[in-house]
């Protein structure tokens, strides 16, 4: 596995898979590659966000798209505590993004890699709904967060 973080956005630009990217995961046959924009102040979480794609695709699951980043944005929180690990925090910008209107659920479990809501406009919208059902549906019981044994 490789991590490329770009210097800026215009060195980034042409290899952006499109234009709400700030970075993404890609396989190769002979290695696995994190590429990222040029230095962001959340590089980490980016990180362990494409890290959780690798994992999944190592894995052999084919999620569908709401799940698939869900996971990464529960996992994009990674934070050692003592000798456990914590996942599930809040992500506040999730909140911000829900004010601007929200996709019908129907909708959000049948978006597809090309679609709009991924794609597009709509993507902020995409990100923090797919967060916050995983969300409930992981740490309902768990009182948000998840802490395992390192």
């Amino acid at each position: 596995m490789r991590i490329v973080m770009f210097g800026n956005e215009k060195q980034y630009a042409p290899f952006r898979p499109h234009e709400k990217a700030a970075g993404f995961y890609q396989h190769g046959i002979d290695r696995d590659w994190i590429v990222l924009s040029g230095y962001l102040p959340d590089w980490e979480r980016l990180v362990c966000h494409e890290y959780t794609h690798l994992m999944v695709k190592q894995a052999g699951l084919n999620l569908p798209v709401w799940l698939n980043e869900g996971l990464a944005e529960i996992y994009s929180t990674f934070k050692p505590s003592g000798s456990k690990v914590q996942v599930g925090d809040l992500i506040p910008g999730h909140f911000y993004a829900v004010r601007e209107g929200w996709i019908p659920l129907e909708r959000l479990l049948d978006v597809k890699h090309d679609s709009p809501e991924y794609n597009g406009k709509g993507t902020a919208q995409f990100y923090a709904q797919a967060w916050g059902l995983t969300h409930m549906l992981m740490l309902q019981q768990q009182n948000q967060k998840v802490y395992a044994p390192v």
